[in-house]
Parts: structure tokens; sequence; C-alpha cells
């Protein structure tokens, strides 16, 4: 198969293995799911990806799989992106409430990059990492209203990945 095919055919894969690369980045996705995902695509595809399969092998190695996913050919659509990185969002908030802060910080940095999930998400995306700071300088809102908010937004993206 033939760099072009290959491209086609890791069309739909491109946009996962993006937001793979963001998550494990931030902390919000551990190693072994990406690892996980990378299994599942190489054995239902009949020619994968080589950099496909050096992210099935990057079972403790985090540098080792980011460079592999970066390595994936395909197109990227930032609005499938930041789709399937809010649903990671929402799993790593109510799996832990402790990552609410950091993925505020994400939120800000995708906006800032045009990585949001439609024309109306940016404005929020850009208000929690502030949100944050006014709670905890006890100047407006509380923490844990902030993680309720961020929540309830991400959920709104629930369906959407």
């Amino acid at each position: 198969m033939n760099a072009r095919e290959r491209t086609g055919m890791n069309m739909s894969h491109k946009n996962r293995v993006e937001a793979y690369a963001i998550a494990l980045s931030h902390g919000f996705v551990d190693l072994q799911k990406a690892v996980s995902w990378a299994d599942s695509v190489i054995t239902q595809e009949e020619s994968p990806d080589p950099a496909l399969i050096d992210a099935s092998l990057s079972v403790e190695n985090m540098n080792d799989m980011l460079s592999a996913l970066h390595r994936v050919s395909g197109v990227t659509d930032p609005m499938r992106i930041a789709r399937l990185l809010f649903a990671d969002m929402l799993q790593a908030v109510r799996s832990d409430p402790r990552h609410a802060k950091r993925i505020a910080r994400v939120l800000y940095s995708m906006a800032l990059e045009g990585i949001v999930p439609d024309d109306t998400a940016e404005s929020e995306m850009l208000y929690f990492d502030d949100a944050f700071a006014l709670a905890i300088s006890q100047d407006y809102g509380t923490e844990a209203e902030v993680k309720k908010e961020l929540g309830e937004f991400l959920s709104r993206y629930e369906n959407e990945a």
C-alpha cells in the first residue's frame, strides 16, 4: 500500500491520534488507553500505518508513544479533535475531579489554537481557567462551582465524540 492510500485509510484515525497526543501530554488519559486503542486499530486494518504499530509497542514510554502518534499520517479536523478531547476530559473529571484545573488550562490553550467543537464554545473554553483563578483567590465563586460548570459544559458534547 502506498502512502497516498494509507493517508486516506487513516483519515478517521488521525483525529483520534491527535486527541490522544494532547490528552497524554497533559496527563488526563493514561498511556495504556492509547496503547489499547492502537492495538484495536491494528487488528481491524489489513495494512495499518507503521506508526500505529510503534504506538502499540510504546507500553512503557510516553515519549515513544507521542513520537509514534505524531508520525501517523492523515488529515485532521480541529472540531472533531475537540469533541474527542472533550469526551476524554469529561471521563477524566468524572473519575478524578482533581483533573479539572489542568483541563481548564488545556481548554484555554485549545481555544487559542482554534481547536473548538463548534462556533459557540470558544468563549466558555476561555472562561474556565480564569474562573478557577478567581475561585482560588476567593474573589469570585468556589472551586466546586467551577468544577460543576466545567462538567456541565463538557457534558453538552458527550454524545458528539
